[in-house]
């Protein structure tokens, strides 16, 4: 039986998981892969954004990555107009922080992932990773896919 789309993209995530790719690098991916977007970019362009930028747990990694997503969708040329691009950005945060009361990796997660233990606790069966950031990417997606599943993306 051939996987729903939901499927596919519930299962690519626990692929990515299970490889330690991060949140802004599977949300980036994911998309593209739904987009049949090429890019040999993906997953390198989003590494340094996970974790909360970095490993920093500020903004979220999914967060990022949907921004970057929003980037390919309305990016501007050289010179042009950004307006678009910082709208949808807008928009898309207020979206993700009336889902998820913030934009702070660390208070969503509640892990404090500069830790060993942290860390070990968040990639866990049952932890952080799994409980909370797998189903958070996957409404990420879903929503971006919403929004820009039908348009021709800026490469």
């Amino acid at each position: 039986m051939r996987e729903t789309r939901e499927e596919h993209i519930e299962r690519r995530i626990r692929d990515f998981h299970a490889m330690r790719i991060n949140c802004a690098e599977t949300v980036l991916t994911i998309f593209s892969e739904e987009k049949c977007v090429e890019g040999g970019f993906y997953p390198r362009i989003a590494t340094a954004f996970g974790a909360g930028l970095a490993g920093r747990q500020e903004m979220c990694g999914a967060l990022s990555g949907a921004l970057m997503v929003i980037g390919l969708a309305l990016g501007r040329e050289v010179g042009g107009d950004r307006t678009p691009a910082y709208q949808a950005g807008r928009a898309f945060i207020e979206w993700f922080e009336a889902q998820y009361g913030t934009a702070s990796c660390r208070e969503i997660t509640g892990i404090d992932l500069s830790t060993p233990e942290g860390q070990a606790a968040f990639r866990a069966p049952g932890g952080g990773h799994e409980m909370i950031c797998e189903p958070m990417v996957a409404e990420v997606v879903r929503k971006l896919l919403g929004m820009y599943g039908e348009r021709e993306l800026l490469l």
